[in-house]
């Protein structure tokens, strides 16, 4: 009985706007569903202006083989064939061998048409020409 009437009057106490408006905002899943897609928006418009900033790439590859023809180029494209190599038995019965490469590079586009400016314009919902 006790408990039935705090119950009751808690909440027969006034509530303030103020307090009203932010319980509210808070309970709101709308409001929650407009700021997650503003915050989207926002992540978009960064990866959009991405193209204005130079693009790097990082790769290795490993290989390694005893095919006669693999080790041969290999050899040759690293520079490491002397004419022991040439030895018949060791042309085509070579030992593995194993070719590595690191390889860094990039890119960056300085200028194309003002095409990734256009991509950035807002458009108007009115006009397709905008």
């Amino acid at each position: 009985m006790f408990l039935a009437t705090g119950l009751a009057q808690s909440l027969l106490a006034p509530l303030a706007l103020h307090d009203a408006v932010n319980i509210a905002l808070e309970k709101n899943p709308l409001r929650k569903a407009a700021l997650a897609d503003s915050q989207a928006a926002s992540e978009d418009t960064q990866a959009a202006r991405s193209v204005f900033l130079p693009h790097l790439t990082f790769s290795e590859v490993a290989t390694r083989g005893n095919d006669p023809v693999y080790v041969f180029g290999s050899e040759l494209r690293q520079q490491r064939f002397s004419t022991d190599d040439f030895a018949l038995n060791r042309l085509n019965h070579p030992r593995p061998f194993g070719n590595f490469a690191t390889r860094f590079g990039g890119t960056w586009n300085l200028f194309d048409s003002f095409a990734s400016w256009h991509g950035l314009r807002p458009r108007c919902a009115f006009a397709p020409c905008c």
